[in-house]
């Protein structure tokens, strides 16, 4: 009784360890995003939008989704120590080596995975959008409540979709699901990545040819360095 309460005030611990480190790191963000929301706009904005503000409360919700934006960012990796941290007692020195690194690639995948989703709003959603407007003689006077939102929902779930290689790996590396396994989850896989885009990018069939592509290729790279784990594991 005693060891699974020290488990549960462990947990706890843990947990409000995570929401504290997501509290601060918002604080820090919302001190410096006026400057970042500057950079933001000016250098995602195309020449045939207008931003405007439909309330008085609009411009203090660029701060907060901008600074909510990074304070993610952070606390990925942090969540994923704290579980570390949490589970280490029980693993083997192997599985340890392994979770070590797991918040630093965590971070990079979703660096990338959010870099991914900002460039294809800027360059090919937004473009595409806004010229679509203007094709049938409709201004382009658009919400910056709403723009923002748009733009960092996008970086947002692309960030977490990059997060796939870490947990098939992880299923791998702790036996849940074999290579073998996820393999022939490989149709379904591929249909919810199709899904997930569809959901998230406008409907023109370039703008989600071209964020399936990265994620397909992301999940056949995690089966492949699944399957040399795996072989380097029985070697051993």
């Amino acid at each position: 009784m005693e060891k699974n309460y020290s488990y549960i005030s462990e947990l706890r611990k843990r947990i409000i360890s995570v929401i504290a480190f997501f509290v601060i790191v918002l604080i820090v963000a919302m001190a410096f995003s006026k400057k970042l929301v500057l950079m933001f706009l000016n250098s995602n904005l195309p020449s045939n939008v207008n931003l405007v503000t439909l309330n008085p409360y609009e411009n203090i919700s660029l701060f907060l989704y901008l600074g909510f934006f990074i304070a993610v960012t952070f606390t990925i990796p942090f969540l994923f120590y704290q579980i570390i941290k949490y589970l280490k007692p029980g693993l083997t020195q192997n599985e340890r080596k392994f979770l070590t690194i797991i918040p630093f690639v965590s971070l990079l995948l979703f660096l990338t995975g959010a870099s991914f989703g900002y460039f294809l709003t800027k360059y090919i959603i937004v473009p595409f959008l806004s010229n679509l407007a203007l094709s049938i003689d409709i201004v382009n006077n658009w919400s910056i409540n709403q723009y923002m939102k748009f733009i960092i929902y996008l970086s947002l779930a692309n960030g977490l979709m990059f997060q796939m290689p870490l947990v098939i790996l992880s299923l791998v590396k702790f036996n849940i699901l074999k290579p073998e396994q996820i393999k022939k989850l490989r149709k379904y896989v591929i249909i919810s990545l199709l899904v997930l885009a569809a959901i998230i990018t406008p409907p023109d069939l370039f703008s989600l040819v071209i964020m399936v592509i990265p994620l397909v290729l992301l999940f056949e790279l995690s089966l492949i360095i699944a399957k040399f784990m795996k072989r380097k594991e029985v070697v051993k």
